[in-house]
């Protein structure tokens, strides 16, 4: 990857993470600011991952299939992103 798409790559994904930990504040306001930020960043893994496997069609997303592997990842996601009691 060139230089330039790199630095692309990292502004994204640190917009994507300041706009999930804001939801994550305004959806749960009780969590901690170390707690929004660590339920961002494993929301964003599961979507970058979730990306990757889709895109290279790998054996999990094949044996799933398309609707289910959508399902799982949402189901994963949901998971994540409710904070511990």
């Amino acid at each position: 990857m060139s230089q330039d798409a790199e630095a692309l790559r990292q502004e994204s994904r640190t917009e994507v993470l300041d706009e999930l930990v804001r939801l994550i504040r305004k959806a749960h306001g009780s969590v901690s600011d170390a707690e929004a930020a660590v339920i961002g960043l494993g929301l964003l893994a599961l979507l970058e991952t979730a990306a990757i496997s889709q895109v290279r069609g790998d054996d999990v997303y094949r044996s799933l299939g398309h609707r289910a592997f959508v399902r799982e990842v949402g189901e994963l996601a949901e998971r994540i992103a409710e904070p511990a009691t």
